[in-house]
């Protein structure tokens, strides 16, 4: 499977040609009001709270600024992949960002949580261990529960009043959590 391999110049929506943010802890950090505008207009979270998680999450994620922008999906889902005996094909590049290659496998395993619940963890190891990267997977493992909770706040502000809500606040709980944060949701 070859991806992430199309370098790209840095880091953001690519639709208009090319990504604004010169390092990725940068566009994580300025899609703050996108991404958390209707959690805070419903006060289903507390202001400060939600701008020290951000805060946090942005601190903590520079690690990734070494890496360089990739052509990433960004809604890797089992809706969007194709499977044949040989070949894996990714379809509806809708949403395709200019962006470290963490954030695009760390979207996968959060969809693979929604999707398959309890069964998740057999589908990230079975992934992860046919994921080829020349970059060090130890990086993707301190960061994924950051990115599920940076993910899962954008995903939470998108999904208020339908039934989806609540699986993702389950899992945005328990990625807060495992990060060691504090953040009451409603």
């Amino acid at each position: 499977m070859q991806i992430h391999q199309i370098k790209l110049k840095g880091y953001g929506y690519i639709g208009g040609g090319v990504a604004d943010c010169s390092k990725f802890s940068e566009f994580m950090y300025n899609s703050f009001d996108e991404n958390t505008n209707n959690l805070l207009a419903q006060n289903l979270v507390k202001r400060d709270e939600i701008e020290t998680t951000w805060s946090g999450i942005y601190q903590r994620l520079k690690v990734c600024d070494k890496y360089p922008p990739v052509l990433c999906h960004t809604d890797l889902s089992k809706k969007n992949v194709l499977i044949n005996e040989n070949d894996i094909t990714l379809i509806d590049w809708d949403d395709a960002y200019s962006l470290c290659w963490v954030a695009d496998v760390a979207h996968l395993t959060l969809w693979m949580k929604y999707e398959y619940g309890n069964n998740a963890e057999v589908y990230r190891k079975a992934f992860l261990d046919n994921y080829k990267t020349e970059h060090d997977m130890n990086a993707f493992c301190e960061t994924e529960d950051l990115l599920h909770v940076r993910y899962g706040l954008e995903n939470l502000n998108y999904f208020i009043g339908t039934p989806q809500y609540d699986s993702f606040k389950a899992i945005l709980k328990d990625s807060v959590k495992r990060c060691g944060m504090k953040l009451e949701i409603l």
